[in-house]
């Protein structure tokens, strides 16, 4: 029996880490562990479209503006925490996964599965059955098909006809045969055998619909023979994710959900400060569904050259609620560990003129929640308010933790929501 992999836990910013304490604990060569992460590397970039997620040099590497978990080696895995977070909190990894199936900004690695225990909180199998939904619906586009020597009857000729039936035709065409695109092939059936599998052990009634459906979307599989390749022809690559997944989890005999044992789930990688500014919008949209909320550009001001060229700058809060020339309040979501007695001034500085630009007299700035802070799901606490001739600024913190339970992201915009309501109010009120 193969040992355990080796576990090399790092955090977003943080202090760079050793690679010869990496080799003494994972039992690699010190040109082995660079090799892998050196690739590590450069399938972080491509995955996430940025540079330097991951540097590294001959002694040391460490990670800048990405979370996740993802695979160097065949016993050695990777995770990278979030950098507002304590060392020692272990429910990171689901939230974080929920973060990069609902969010353009992370990429699920259904190749680089680890193992996993069911626990009381979440649901593997919700999870599971969300990010199939999300990869099919990014792929569906493009159908899987692929060639195969079909035997029909028609009357428009589109293969070889078989010589009688063109002297003696059929009553509903010529008799051809031919290669033709087909729907019905082995690499759907793993497909839908995958979202056949995980569908029962669904809790959320959506989740479990919605893979129903996507399965018959794909149409009718025969029985194929066992697959003689795990690679997708490379006009179909789109689907090769979830084409993964999906073998992973009829494959796999770790997979098996339920409360108490061990299952799988899929490496991730996000892209951190994009992620939080598109979370806190969506969470403002669904907890204020009476609104206008969205992220748009306000006309700032003029740009001119001493030649006499000019243009008009925009200002673009990562939220604005309310219609052109109502604007309630603008919202900038800040991606950093906030020191609550000295705030950033540049981050007071940039939500003021976002705020000027929109012509309001109120702005939000958006932090993650502190640590050992215990809060509902989306609870926003407000610690500070900053004036600054006719501008009041909010900052706050907003508590992502327990996103991926069940009815979680639901229950983060309600609560976003409420809270934020809440605050505007009472701190309006208490100045009025």
């Amino acid at each position: 029996m193969s040992p355990p992999p080796t576990r090399i836990t790092i955090k977003e910013y943080g202090r760079a880490t050793s690679l010869s304490d990496v080799v003494r604990t994972a039992h690699v060569s010190h040109g082995d562990l660079l090799s892998l992460l050196a690739d590590a590397s450069s399938r972080v970039d491509e995955v996430l479209g940025i540079r330097d997620g991951l540097t590294l040099n001959s002694d040391e590497f460490r990670a800048r503006g990405i979370a996740g978990k993802l695979r160097l080696g065949r016993n050695i895995d990777l995770e990278i925490q979030p950098k507002f977070l304590e060392s020692d909190d272990e429910s990171w990894r689901e939230d974080f996964l929920f973060v990069a199936m609902i969010s353009r900004f992370g990429r699920i690695l259904p190749r680089e599965a680890f193992a996993a225990t069911a626990i009381d909180r979440t649901d593997l199998a919700d999870l599971i059955g969300r990010a199939m939904i999300q990869l099919f619906d990014g792929s569906y586009r493009r159908p899987l098909r692929v060639y195969k020597r079909r035997v029909w009857t028609g009357w428009e000729l589109d293969g070889e006809a078989d010589p009688e039936s063109i002297v003696l035709p059929d009553p509903e065409g010529f008799l051809q045969e031919g290669l033709r695109l087909d729907r019905d092939n082995q690499y759907n059936r793993a497909i839908a055998l995958g979202m056949e599998t995980i569908a029962p052990s669904v809790r959320s009634s959506d989740t479990r619909q919605g893979l129903g459906h996507r399965v018959r979307k794909l149409g009718p599989q025969t029985r194929h023979a066992r697959l003689t390749r795990r690679s997708l022809p490379a006009r179909h690559s789109r689907w090769q994710d979830l084409f993964d997944l999906c073998l992973a989890v009829t494959e796999d005999q770790r997979f098996a959900y339920g409360e108490g044992t061990s299952g799988v789930l899929p490496g991730f990688l996000v892209e951190t400060a994009s992620a939080w500014e598109a979370l806190m919008l969506l969470g403002l949209r669904l907890g204020l569904p009476g609104k206008v909320v969205m992220k748009r550009s306000h006309p700032f001001g003029t740009y001119r050259m001493p030649a006499g060229d000019s243009w008009k700058i925009d200002a673009t809060p990562d939220v604005t609620v309310g219609p052109i020339g109502q604007v309630e309040f603008v919202a900038d979501a800040k991606y950093k560990v906030v020191d609550e007695v000295d705030i950033a001034r540049p981050d007071v500085y940039e939500v003021v003129a976002f705020a000027r630009a929109a012509h309001c007299p109120l702005g939000v700035l958006l932090y993650p929640g502190a640590p050992g802070r215990p809060a509902l799901t989306g609870a926003v606490e407000h610690f500070a308010t900053i004036e600054v001739d006719g501008v009041r600024v909010l900052a706050c913190t907003v508590n992502v933790r327990g996103i991926s339970d069940r009815e979680g992201l639901w229950r983060f915009g309600r609560t976003v929501g409420a809270s934020l309501t809440a605050i505007i109010a009472s701190d309006g009120g208490s100045r009025s």
